[in-house]
C-alpha cells in the first residue's frame, strides 16, 4: 500500500457492497443491481463463492447495516483470492476517472500516503459509494501494541457530494459516521446464548470514548454538480480502512468484525 500505479490502483484498497455486487453480476450475468450505478462501481475479477444463510435471530436497525458488514467478507476474498490477478492493485480494483478517483487521490494526498510512520503504526485506505451516489474514501492511521490493542490516531476522509450548501453539515455528518463506525469496528460485539442477547447496557456494550476519538479531517471534492446524499456515507468505509491499517502495521489480515486483540494477534 504505497503509491497509485500506472493502472490507477492503490495497493490495499478495500471496497464494500459495490465490489461484491460486481462479483455477483460477473458470475451470474445479472443486470444492474440496487447497489448503485455501474459507472460508480469498481471492476473486480469474476471469481467468488457466494453463500448466504437466514438468521433465526430477530434484528433491529443499524446504520448502513448491509454495506458496513459486507466489507469484512470482501476484504477476506480480495486479499486471499484475487490479490495476485492484477498488477494494478492488491485487490484488483480499478476505479474510473471522476469522483471515485478524486476522493481516493484526495484522501491519500491529505493523509500523506507513503510517508514513513513509526514502528507499530500503519495506514489503511478504503473506498465506498453508498447507493452509487456519494463516493467516499478514508485513510486510517493506527497503532497496534504488543497485546494486540488497536488505537486509531487519525482519520482523513474525502467525499464527493456535489455542490455543498453547508460545509459544516457535511463535516458533522462524516465525523458522526466515522465515530459510529469505529464503535462498531472496535467494540460492537454482541453474543447470544440460548436465543438471548447477553449485553444489556453500556457497561458490557461500550461506545467509543472521548479519549479514544481520533483526529478527523474531512475534505470535500469541489463540484458544481447537484447535491447528493450525505447522511450515511461515512461509516461503511472506516472499518475496512482500519483493517487495512492493522495489516500495514502488523502483516495480519482481519477477517471479521469487531476487531479483537485475539484476531489481531492470531491474524
Amino acid at each position: 500500500m504505497n503509491e497509485p500505479d500506472a493502472h490507477g490502483g492503490y495497493h490495499g484498497i478495500l471496497l464494500s457492497t459495490q465490489a461484491f455486487t460486481c462479483l455477483i453480476e460477473a458470475i451470474f450475468n445479472h443486470g444492474p443491481s440496487i447497489a448503485g450505478s455501474a459507472a460508480s462501481r469498481p471492476k473486480v475479477p469474476a471469481k467468488a463463492g457466494i453463500y448466504g444463510e437466514k438468521s433465526p435471530q430477530l434484528t433491529a436497525v443499524f446504520r448502513r447495516a448491509l454495506t458496513f458488514f459486507s466489507t469484512a467478507g470482501v476484504s477476506a476474498f480480495s486479499a486471499k483470492e484475487v490479490g495476485h490477478i492484477s498488477p494494478s492493485s492488491r485487490f484488483a480494483v480499478s476505479l474510473k476517472p471522476g469522483a471515485p478517483r478524486a476522493v481516493l487521490d484526495l484522501a491519500a494526498d491529505k493523509a500523506g500516503w507513503g510517508a514513513t510512520l513509526p514502528s507499530g503504526r500503519g495506514r489503511g485506505i478504503a473506498y465506498h459509494a453508498t447507493w452509487g451516489v456519494t463516493p467516499v474514501a478514508q485513510v486510517a492511521e493506527v497503532s497496534v501494541d504488543e497485546s494486540g490493542q488497536v488505537r486509531v490516531h487519525r482519520v482523513v476522509c474525502a467525499v464527493a457530494c456535489g455542490q455543498v450548501i453547508n460545509p459544516d453539515t457535511v463535516a458533522a455528518q462524516m465525523d458522526g459516521g466515522i465515530l459510529f463506525g469505529l464503535t462498531a469496528a472496535l467494540k460492537g460485539f454482541i453474543s447470544i446464548t440460548g436465543g438471548r442477547v447477553q449485553q444489556s447496557n453500556f457497561d458490557d456494550y461500550p461506545l467509543l470514548r472521548l479519549d479514544e476519538t481520533p483526529e478527523i479531517e474531512v475534505h470535500v471534492v469541489p463540484s458544481h454538480d447537484p447535491p447528493s446524499g450525505i447522511g450515511e456515507m461515512a461509516n461503511p468505509v472506516i472499518a475496512p480502512a482500519v483493517a487495512n491499517a492493522v495489516f500495514a502495521a502488523t502483516g495480519r489480515r482481519i477477517r471479521r468484525l469487531p476487531i479483537t486483540r485475539e484476531d489481531v494477534l492470531s491474524g
